[in-house]
């Protein structure tokens, strides 16, 4: 096994995770971390790199991996250095083709490109800046988006690397099976010993666990209707822009999943309106919401809620053990939460 990895917390964007704060990039960068990305990026953006660059981070700067806003007179990019690699290749393919199918998504302009810091190879991802606002918790906001998702499955039905994308999530669905069942096997005998350093965060919630074992279908790729799809839609990844329009952002996930659409808006709504624990006639009447801007029935939510929760501490349990990939505790306290809240709404969902 590879030797451990912290994922940085600046790669979590904010002190919420998932939950977007404000785009306030008013952080100074360190002369020797900026002038290795400004190097990094002046070989991948040539001219488009002025010389009066100024860089800036989203949050404070303990390392190279974060967010980063980069604005030149010729105009503003995001820039995202991340330790967790994925399928660039893939990635953009996906991203590319939406673009030319005309689906709201922020195009990318370098796509997994490499830079070292510390004897350590980094992600380094650009795409224009979105000048815009994250979700506002509104119905008009909320329409906008589930408009935004119907377009790009549709477009992403017929995506011409679709059984690219469907050996890679059935490769990574196999591990999690095996992942799946250990934990089974750590759960019923008390050792816990796979989560390492989360060890006692394990036996704490020996139950959940043995429940996740018992329950999880890693095997999204199987299921009746899959495709390919974004896979990560949490609020952090879309964004409001001038004219009103949702976008769609970060196709990190896309390459390595395979399932039905249900999916997607299983995720996007547990993220999208659920995130103020909001009283069953309020989730009732955003479900309704949902369904007449997405434009189809949908189907019962709360199960695929369950599995994405248990689908996720699951792979970060399989990265730990794979590529040696420590994630905070926070994150695997968020995943038990949002499956216990999944099965709070299921006479809703």
């Amino acid at each position: 096994m590879a030797g451990t990895m912290s994922v940085s917390k600046a790669e979590f964007a904010w002190a919420g995770g998932d939950t977007p704060g404000a785009l306030d990039f008013g952080h100074a960068v360190p002369a020797e971390i900026e002038g290795a990305l400004l190097c990094a990026l002046r070989e991948h953006l040539g001219r488009g790199l002025h010389s009066d660059a100024v860089l800036r981070a989203l949050g404070g700067v303990d390392g190279v991996a974060g967010r980063y806003r980069l604005a030149t007179s010729g105009g503003a990019w995001f820039v995202r250095v991340s330790s967790r690699w994925g399928c660039p290749p893939l990635e953009r393919a996906i991203v590319s083709y939406l673009v030319r199918g005309g689906v709201s998504v922020c195009p990318v302009k370098v796509c997994g490109a490499a830079i070292r810091w510390e004897d350590r190879r980094y992600r380094l991802d650009v795409r224009p800046f979105v000048k815009g606002t994250h979700f506002d918790g509104s119905d008009a906001d909320l329409r906008r988006a589930a408009q935004t998702l119907a377009e790009c499955h549709s477009a992403l039905a017929a995506f011409p690397q679709s059984d690219e994308v469907r050996a890679s999530a059935a490769e990574r669905n196999r591990r999690l099976s095996v992942v799946a069942e250990a934990i089974g096997a750590s759960a019923s005998s008390g050792d816990f010993s796979i989560f390492e350093e989360r060890s006692d965060w394990a036996e704490r919630n020996a139950d959940w666990l043995s429940r996740l074992a018992a329950r999880l279908d890693t095997r999204t790729d199987l299921r009746s209707g899959a495709q390919c799809v974004h896979g990560e839609l949490h609020r952090a990844n879309v964004m409001f822009n001038a004219a009103s329009e949702a976008v769609l952002i970060d196709f990190e996930e896309s390459p390595f999943l395979f399932a039905p659409v249900t999916w997607d808006i299983a995720f996007f709504f547990q993220r999208f309106c659920l995130w103020d624990k909001p009283l069953l006639d309020v989730a009732r009447h955003r479900l309704n919401v949902v369904a007449e801007s997405y434009g189809a029935p949908l189907p019962r939510l709360a199960p695929d809620m369950s599995q994405i929760a248990w689908y996720t501490l699951a792979s970060i349990v399989e990265a730990r053990l794979s590529s040696g990939v420590v994630t905070p505790e926070a994150e695997y306290d968020k995943f038990v939460m949002l499956q216990r809240q999944a099965e709070s709404y299921e006479g809703v969902l």
